[in-house]
């Protein structure tokens, strides 16, 4: 008799099995934590939207440069790599020369380059970077014009001698234009040393490396948006 319940106990355990195995393998599992997939960036932008900060698209959970959908902030412009540079005052873009030679436009700031954006006809390019000289006076028409003008002395940029030049810390100096930024002044953000203004570079640090390389397809487009904004 023992032997019989043994048995019925046995096949009641067994059939339990049975019947829990195949629950386990016909049910449909419930969706966890870790299986949900998020429809937004990690600041909250959505798929397919422009982040609040111009120019970045959020494209399937990581921002790529798109100025041409979302825009550039304003003082910038729309590059071909959907990135967006900064203007100087002079409306020259960034790292282009300024019709105003030699002034270069380097992060926002108009400075004398005359290695890569040369001088006017009649000046020549110096060690500093500045043009020395007179600019040569054109034929024609413009040199009638320039007769009939009253006679003024002034710099290349039509700063008087004497006077400090729009562009600072341009000081007009017997027809050249010189550094003098304890006399002109510097920009806002820039330091004046011997004559010239500076201004300090701040590096990406640890951090935004770091946010860098979590959130940007690239870390040098990530790099570069950091240290663009800090030198805002």
């Amino acid at each position: 008799m023992h032997n019989k319940k043994g048995n019925i106990f046995g096949i009641l355990f067994l059939a339990l099995m049975l019947i829990t195995v195949l629950g386990i393998f016909t049910s449909n599992q419930p969706a966890t934590g870790f299986a949900v997939r998020s429809n937004t960036c990690f600041e909250g932008t959505d798929f397919g939207e422009c982040s609040d900060v111009k120019p970045k698209y959020c494209d399937d959970g990581a921002f790529k440069n798109d100025c041409g959908r979302c825009g550039c902030s304003e003082g910038e412009v729309c590059q071909e790599d959907g990135s967006c540079l900064p203007k100087c005052e002079d409306g020259t873009v960034f790292t282009y020369c300024s019709e105003n030679k030699p002034l270069l436009c380097s992060k926002g700031t108009l400075l004398e380059n005359c290695f890569k954006c040369g001088c006017f006809p009649g000046q020549t390019c110096s060690d500093d970077g500045s043009c020395v000289g007179n600019i040569e006076v054109g034929a024609g028409a413009e040199r009638e014009v320039m007769e009939e003008k009253e006679t003024v002395a002034t710099c290349s940029d039509e700063t008087i001698y004497g006077d400090c030049s729009l562009q600072k810390p341009n000081y007009c100096d017997n027809g050249n234009l010189v550094d003098n930024c304890e006399l002109c002044g510097c920009y806002q953000g820039e330091s004046c040393s011997d004559g010239t203004c500076s201004k300090e570079t701040k590096e990406a640090g640890f951090w935004w490396n770091l946010f860098c390389r979590v959130f940007y397809y690239t870390d040098d487009d990530c790099i570069g948006d950091a240290i663009r904004y800090q030198n805002k």
